[in-house]
């Protein structure tokens, strides 16, 4: 029997290098799921990496998009993530740019390191720290929000208003981000909010 993967024609869109990184990351992921879909967590991964490549032509942009949650919802850790990068051949400073990128989009402030804040004082930190990172991952950080807030508003009417004002915020302060993204973004995040506002209405 041929074993079919759900998300192998998206692979398609990667080079030889950057399949290799899919495959290492999905190996740290291993059986996670989106919340709300159950889809393998990959194909966010996956989602998020190609709309970056869309925009740019990058490598190490393109690997951080992949890796992007490493960090933050694996074991990973930061030498097992610079000892992959260099045994695919990887330039040093590029090497080391996709590692700065990866901490650039792992969530600082989180309520175990954070637990006397509310999540409304957290996320506003978060907010004004990610305005200040790279432009590079800036743009993946559009493309991760385009993604999150598309799932969350179909699954997730009640939350997503919550989610919708956080993303809202991100966003404000994502002005290095590759300008089609925040355009995107931009949109969505208005068509979404709308479309809750219209359920809500008798």
């Amino acid at each position: 029997m041929t074993h079919v993967n759900p998300t192998g024609p998206q692979q398609d869109l990667f080079d030889p290098l950057e399949r290799k990184v899919l495959e290492f990351v999905r190996r740290w992921h291993g059986r996670q799921r989106r919340k709300y879909t159950g889809a393998p967590y990959d194909s966010h991964l996956i989602a998020v990496a190609r709309q970056v490549k869309e925009m740019t032509q990058d490598t190490a942009s393109v690997i951080a998009a992949l890796c992007h949650d490493l960090y933050e919802d694996t074991a990973c850790t930061e030498e097992e993530l610079l000892g992959f990068l260099r045994s695919l051949g990887l330039k040093e400073n590029t090497v080391r740019k996709i590692n700065q990128m990866v901490w650039e989009l792992t969530d600082r402030f989180v309520p175990e390191t954070y637990p006397h804040l509310s999540r409304r004082e957290r996320k506003a930190m978060e907010a004004q720290r990610l305005g200040g990172i790279s432009p590079e991952a800036q743009t993946v950080k559009l493309a991760d929000l385009l993604d999150n807030t598309r799932t969350i508003v179909q699954n997730d009417p009640g939350f997503a208003r919550t989610y919708l004002r956080e993303a809202r915020d991100i966003f404000q302060r994502l002005d290095r981000g590759h300008p089609t993204l925040r355009r995107r973004l931009q949109a969505q995040l208005q068509q979404q909010g709308e479309l809750l506002d219209g359920e809500e209405r008798p």
